[in-house]
C-alpha cells in the first residue's frame, strides 16, 4: 500500500534541462520549418500539472484542428532523446513515456494544457509537442522538469441529519484538496452496519461535482430502526490507497413512530412500507419478496412459465389455501420494521374495514368540476361539484384516530417479445387504492361446496371514489368502502403494515 505524506505546499520551481541541437529561444530547429512552440508557464499540484505555452508560426487553421499536449515521463537524464525519438518515428520509445493533456487553445496561439492522475510527490520530464490535423511534421517544446506536491490533505467525517425512516444525509469535508486535483480523485462515503467500513466491505456512495471541502448526499434504501456507520474516503484516481475519515455510528428513525392505535386487536402503521411521510406513497412489492419489486425479483420464476415462486411452493403445489406469509421471512414488512411488525392478515383487515369509518381527504389543488354527471342503476345523477385529484387521500379513522393512504403506484409482470419479463410500473396517475394482505383469497362455490383458489388475497378501493369522491358517494350512497380480491401473484402493490400490541 502506497503510503502519502501530506503538507500542501508553494507551487515547486521549475528546472529546465536544455536540449542539445535547441536554438537560443529553447525550440528545436526541424530544418527551415519556422514553427515552434514554446513552453512559459506551469502550476503542480498533487496529482496534476497545467502548462502553459504559445504556438508559433502555425497557420489558424493548422492550430485549431491539430493536437496539443505533453509528451512524460518520470524524471531520467535521456527524456529529452525519448522525445526526440517520438518526433522522428511518431512513435513513443517505451511504455514509460506517454502522451495525453487537456489543451485549452486561444486564437492567439496561446495553449494551456492539463495532465491529471499523476503520483504525488514525484517528479516528471515533459515537453508541449504540437501534431498538425495535415501532414506536416510535428514539433515539440523544450524538456523541463517538475514536481508534484505531496498528499497532505485532513477527511473529516461529520454527523448526519434528516434522518428518516429509509433516509438520512451524510456529511463530511475533505480539507486541504486543491481543485485541479479534485477530479482526478474519486470522493465519497461508504456505510455499513459494521464499524469502520471500508470500500469493498460496505455501500459506496460517490459523489459528483463536490466543492473543495464539503460534501453531502442523501443515502437512500436503509431500513427504520437500525444503526449503521459511515465514513468518508477520498481515492486517487489510478491509484490503490483509500484516504479514510473517522466513523461515525448513526442510528435510523425508529419503525415505533409509525404506530397507531385504533383500538383494534392490532396496532396499524400510519405510512404505507417505504413512506417517510404521512399520506405519501411507499414501494410495491410482490407477494412474498421482502424488497421492493423490480423485474429480476427472485420470487419470480420465468423458467416454470410466468408465476411467483412463494406462491406456487406453498399454496399451488400443496394445495394449501390456508398458508399466509404474514411474519414469516417472506414478510416485507417484518423484514423492513423488525419482529412484531408485519402484513396483515385477511381477518385483521375485514376487522379494519368493519369498524371504521372511510373517508376521503381533498388535495387542496384537486380539479374543481361542476354539474358532473353519474349513471345510477341506468338513472343519470347529477353532481353538483367534482373535486377531481389523484392526490386525494383515503382517511381511515377510528377513536378520533386518522390514517391517510394515498392511491396506490403498482407495478406487473409483463412478457417481453424477446421472451424475457420486464416490470410495468404504473405511478401517480392512479385512482384506486390496493394493499396487500398476508393470506390466499378463495372463492366457494355455494351449491358444490368446492373451495377454489384466486390468488394472494389484496384490498381496493370500491371503484375510483378517491380519485372522484362525491360522484362515488351519491353511487354507493356514503359507503366507503375497500373490497377483497384474488389476483395474480405477478402483480406488485404497496402494504399498510400491523404491529401486535406491546
Amino acid at each position: 500500500m502506497r503510503k502519502f505524506a501530506l503538507p500542501i505546499a508553494c507551487f515547486s520551481m521549475l528546472m529546465f534541462a536544455a536540449c542539445g541541437n535547441d536554438d537560443e529561444n529553447g525550440n528545436r530547429p526541424n530544418g527551415l520549418d519556422e514553427r515552434t512552440i514554446v513552453q512559459q508557464g506551469i502550476v503542480p499540484t498533487v496529482l496534476t500539472v497545467t502548462v502553459e505555452g504559445t504556438v508559433n508560426g502555425v497557420e489558424q487553421a493548422e492550430y485549431n484542428y491539430g493536437m496539443i499536449g505533453l509528451l512524460y515521463c518520470t524524471e531520467r537524464n535521456n527524456a529529452d532523446d525519448l522525445f526526440q525519438e517520438w518526433l522522428s518515428t511518431g512513435n513513443l520509445p517505451d511504455s514509460s513515456v506517454k502522451m495525453g493533456g487537456r489543451t485549452k487553445k486561444n486564437n492567439n496561439g496561446i495553449v494551456s494544457t492539463t495532465l491529471e492522475g499523476l503520483d504525488p510527490n514525484t517528479s516528471y520530464s515533459a515537453c508541449l509537442f504540437f501534431k498538425p490535423s495535415t501532414g506536416k511534421k510535428r514539433i515539440i517544446g523544450k524538456t523541463f522538469t517538475f514536481k508534484t506536491k505531496s498528499f497532505d490533505i485532513q477527511v473529516v467525517t461529520e454527523d448526519i441529519s434528516n434522518v428518516c425512516y429509509y433516509s438520512v444525509t451524510l456529511n463530511g469535508q475533505i480539507k486541504g484538496l486543491d481543485p485541479a486535483d479534485r477530479k482526478a480523485c474519486t470522493l465519497g462515503f461508504v456505510v455499513s452496519e459494521e464499524e469502520d467500513p471500508t470500500v469493498g466491505s460496505g455501500r459506496t456512495i460517490e459523489i459528483e461535482n463536490a466543492s473543495e471541502t464539503v460534501l453531502s448526499t442523501t443515502l437512500r434504501g436503509i431500513l427504520p430502526s437500525r444503526q449503521y456507520n459511515y465514513r468518508i474516503f477520498i481515492q486517487p484516481v489510478g491509484h490503490d490507497d483509500y484516504t479514510y475519515g473517522n466513523n461515525i455510528a448513526f442510528r435510523s428513525k425508529s419503525a415505533d413512530d409509525m404506530a397507531i392505535d385504533l383500538g383494534l386487536s392490532v396496532e396499524w402503521s400510519r405510512l404505507l412500507l417505504g413512506a417517510e411521510e404521512e399520506g405519501q406513497r411507499g414501494n410495491f412489492y410482490f407477494w412474498g419478496d421482502v424488497n421492493p419489486a423490480a423485474a429480476n425479483s427472485p420470487v419470480i420464476d420465468t423458467q416454470n412459465g410466468n408465476r411467483n415462486r412463494v406462491y406456487y411452493e406453498n399454496v399451488t403445489a400443496p394445495n394449501r389455501p390456508d398458508f399466509s406469509i404474514s411474519g414469516t421471512g417472506y414478510d416485507a414488512a417484518t423484514y423492513a420494521l423488525g419482529e412484531g411488525w408485519r402484513t396483515p392478515t385477511r381477518a385483521e383487515f375485514e376487522e379494519l374495514v368493519n369498524s371504521c369509518k372511510f373517508d376521503v381527504e381533498i388535495d387542496p389543488n384537486a380539479e374543481v368540476r361542476t354539474n358532473v354527471s353519474a349513471q345510477i342503476d341506468g338513472k343519470t345523477i347529477y353532481v353538483d361539484i367534482v373535486h377531481l385529484s389523484y392526490d386525494n387521500l383515503l382517511t381511515i379513522q377510528r377513536g378520533g384516530k386518522i390514517i391517510k393512504v394515498p392511491t396506490s403506484d403498482y407495478a406487473y409482470i409483463t412478457t417481453k417479445q424477446d421472451g424475457g419479463t420486464s416490470l410495468s410500473k404504473i405511478s401517480g396517475e392512479v385512482s384506486y387504492v390496493y394493499l396487500w394482505t398476508s393470506d390466499v383469497n378463495t372463492y366457494t362455490d355455494k351449491d358444490s361446496g368446492k373451495q377454489t383458489v384466486l390468488g394472494p388475497c389484496y384490498y381496493c378501493t370500491n371503484g375510483p371514489w378517491v380519485w372522484l369522491p362525491e360522484v362515488y358517494a351519491v353511487m354507493l350512497s356514503g359507503q366507503w368502502t375497500l373490497v377483497s380480491s384474488g389476483y395474480s401473484a405477478l402483480s406488485a402493490y404497496p402494504i399498510l403494515p400491523v404491529r401486535d400490541k406491546k
